[in-house]
């Protein structure tokens, strides 16, 4: 049962980090930002860079 459990939250984080991101691209377009140079892999790239 648990294991079941943590399988949909984690579906359910992956659903939402999606529609978070769909958002996010949204709302720069929306204030003119070029948003098919933004890929997730690149958002993960830069947070290693950070580091």
């Amino acid at each position: 049962m648990y294991h079941f459990l943590r399988f949909e939250i984690m579906e359910a984080v992956s659903l939402l980090v999606s529609q978070i991101e769909n958002l996010l691209r949204q709302i720069l377009k929306n204030a003119g930002v070029n948003t098919n140079v933004i890929r997730s892999d690149k958002i993960e790239q830069s947070k290693i860079d950070v580091k």
